[in-house]
């Protein structure tokens, strides 16, 4: 996982929960966000995304 950039990996991780892709790979996903000290930031982007989004819908 090195190899991946952060924008990549970023990526990565919001198209696998947009996939429902399994919960391992997620898993996997989120614990090299935090080695890199980004997954609190992906969270907030996807919260922030999720409730700009509802508005939208209706």
């Amino acid at each position: 996982m090195g190899n991946l950039s952060d924008k990549l990996l970023i990526q990565s991780y919001k198209e696998a929960l947009g996939m429902n892709l399994n919960k391992d790979f997620l898993s996997l996903l989120e614990t090299e966000l935090a080695n890199r000290n980004l997954l609190s930031n992906v969270k907030v982007q996807i919260n922030l995304a999720d409730k700009l989004g509802e508005g939208e819908e209706k």
